[in-house]
């Protein structure tokens, strides 16, 4: 007995000390351990930079620089595609592959036109790089444009039925004697412009005065209701690489009728679920006036159930306010509701007033 239970000790002692040798040998050695043979051989890009500020530039002209790099792996450089973040930065590539220590360029044209103050645009690339699979190289710009109008957009706002508009508009330039010498709309029954003085006026991002014309935009009596856009006018100045010049005019020329809301949604109704909503058409002076009918453009004429009644006292048959009650269900095929209310009224230049609605389905 004695001698096999020195015998089981000595076994376990020497497996002991092997599972500790072989601990020690593992740990010694992992330094020196080599990475997986696909690693050992793989390509690595290293770029001279990754980004380039090109400071203050006018918008006149596009711009170019070259972001180089080098292969630095073993392995085949693949760069499978280089995207600019927008239109105005388009990168483009002389070849795809680089050998080990090849070098290489992607180079970056920006256009800075129709763009103003700092911007920050990036290019990213992807590569076979298990490193740097994805990269982003950044294109820094102060853009300063040639010809600064302000307001950029002429936006009447909110003008009442026939009221006097007016806006202000000042068109600056960068040559020394820059002014506008003609000013048209393209639509001289709803708009007019006067072209006023120039005169030499300090910008607060800019180092020097700069020559500003002054523009007087009115929107004339006589247009439609509602929103009033794709109207412009066209400018002409005296600096040859910037001779046309256009500015866009908006309103929203409120008629002597309002509705609110303005359209109707139910929300979402389930299967079987009725839906009601009242809706409020009124005089915004208190001038009474008539519905003289409710159009439903629904192509299913069972979709909802329309009911008109004064929600002022009367004067006559006519009403300062009215108030539209618009009821319908979610049919069983459990499609939406969705349709036109025209309002017919006999308010001059607002005959007709459009009502959209609808309403969605509840699934849950």
């Amino acid at each position: 007995m004695n001698i096999i239970r020195r015998s089981l000790l000595a076994a376990t002692i020497a497996a002991i000390s092997t599972m500790a040798n072989g601990q020690l040998l593992d740990t010694a050695d992992a330094p020196n351990r080599l990475p997986p043979q696909d690693e050992r051989n793989a390509p690595r890009i290293v770029f001279e930079r990754t980004q380039h500020d090109f400071g203050s530039i006018l918008d006149e002209e596009k711009f170019e620089i070259e972001f180089s790099f080098v292969n630095e792996g073993p392995g085949v450089l693949r760069i499978d595609s280089a995207k600019g973040s927008c239109g105005c930065t388009v990168p483009s590539l002389a070849k795809s592959q680089f050998r080990a220590g090849e070098r290489g360029s992607i180079k970056v044209v920006y256009d800075p036109k129709n763009r103003s103050g700092d911007q920050h645009q990036t290019v990213t690339v992807v590569t076979n790089d298990p490193q740097n699979k994805t990269m982003q190289l950044v294109v820094r710009a102060n853009v300063l444009p040639s010809v600064i109008i302000e307001p950029k957009i002429a936006h009447f706002g909110q003008v009442r039925k026939d009221q006097p508009a007016e806006i202000l508009v000042h068109v600056a330039g960068r040559t020394k004697d820059f002014r506008v010498i003609e000013a048209t709309t393209d639509n001289p029954e709803l708009f007019r412009v006067e072209i006023g003085k120039t005169e030499p006026f300090k910008f607060e991002n800019e180092p020097e005065p700069l020559m500003r014309t002054e523009l007087k935009v009115r929107m004339l009596p006589g247009a439609p209701m509602g929103f009033i856009r794709n109207n412009h006018v066209r400018l002409r100045t005296n600096d040859p690489k910037h001779e046309h010049v256009m500015l866009e005019l908006i309103a929203q020329h409120l008629g002597d009728v309002e509705v609110l809301p303005e359209r109707v949604s139910f929300g979402a109704v389930r299967i079987g679920d009725t839906f009601e909503q009242e809706v409020i058409v009124r005089s915004r002076t208190g001038t009474p006036f008539s519905i003289l009918d409710v159009e439903d453009r629904n192509p299913d004429p069972n979709a909802v159930k329309v009911a008109v009644a004064p929600h002022t006292t009367n004067n006559g048959n006519k009403a300062s306010a009215y108030v539209i009650r618009i009821s319908g269900q979610i049919p069983e095929n459990g499609r939406g509701v969705r349709g036109l209310l025209v309002i017919h009224t006999d308010v001059e230049r607002e005959k007709t007033l459009n009502l959209p609605y609808f309403a969605t389905v509840r699934r849950n």
